[in-house]
């Protein structure tokens, strides 16, 4: 829970740090659904060139969606490290406030 005595941008922050938690935890649960489809599936076809246009064609229904989750994580993982530098910086501005 956030105590609303920090200020407003501590808060946004915070509640943006969980928002990004929760993303992914939802990649990495879909990764493990993708993992645990048979290798034929195409239950989620996707268009070609979706993934790689270089190579999408060499790659199954299923390898072309798990290498967009992939692609995704990378993503998730980069905005959850952003977040968290700003975490420190607003720890370093707000040093009076426990978060």
């Amino acid at each position: 829970m956030l105590n609303t005595s920090l200020p407003q941008e501590v808060r946004t922050t915070l509640l943006l740090h969980q928002l990004i938690q929760d993303d992914l935890l939802a990649v990495q649960v879909l990764l493990g659904v993708v993992d645990d489809l048979p290798d034929g599936a195409r239950y989620l076809p996707l268009g070609p060139g979706v993934a790689d246009s270089g190579r999408s064609h060499d790659l199954s229904y299923k390898d072309r969606l798990e290498l967009l989750l992939q692609n995704l994580e990378c993503y998730v993982l980069d905005a959850l490290q952003q977040i968290d530098q700003r975490i420190v910086v607003l720890r370093n501005r707000y040093p009076n406030y426990n978060f």
